[in-house]
């Protein structure tokens, strides 16, 4: 009676686990988005103030740092940095975050309009690394149901 009780909670607990780590891999493509939007959203900004206005890096780094503090981006533009020294979100795949940190070491190293064409480019890459993410998140609607499925059948192997 006891170890058919044990065996129900476990196999409970299984399904419930699976659930939760379908929930789990669904927000992490949910926020691998938000900071791939947030990139895009940086780039597009730093294009504007670059081609249009010149404005010093620098000081472009602080309005921008300030601005994207509460966002994804907080943890890479970090207070006192700049953007060679910024840090890639932990959120995306090694790929991206190899072409975030190549994008902003690169800053301020050419002449504006160069600049330009260079963030026009990074552009492009983030643009589609978000379609593919976006891709893999609306696929990823059925992570917790395939999660608890799999508890499931683990829980059924266990009965």
């Amino acid at each position: 009676m006891v170890v058919s009780i044990l065996r129900l909670a476990g196999g409970l607990l299984l399904a419930i686990g699976g659930w939760f780590a379908g929930d789990l891999r669904r927000q992490r493509l949910a926020e691998r988005c938000r900071c791939l939007e947030a990139i895009l959203w940086l780039l597009a900004r730093l294009e504007q103030e670059i081609g249009y206005r010149h404005r010093d890096l620098n000081c472009l780094y602080r309005d921008l740092q300030a601005e994207a503090a509460q966002g994804p981006l907080g943890e890479s533009l970090r207070p006192g940095g700049s953007f060679q020294t910024a840090e890639a979100p932990a959120w995306l795949e090694p790929e991206e975050q190899s072409c975030f940190l190549a994008c902003m070491s690169g800053l301020g190293r050419t002449a504006a309009e160069q600049e330009c064409v260079r963030l026009a480019y990074y552009q492009k890459r983030f643009g589609d690394f978000l379609k593919d993410a976006a891709a893999c998140r609306d696929a990823a609607s059925l992570d917790r149901k395939l999660g608890l499925a799999a508890g499931g059948m683990l829980a059924l192997w266990l009965l």
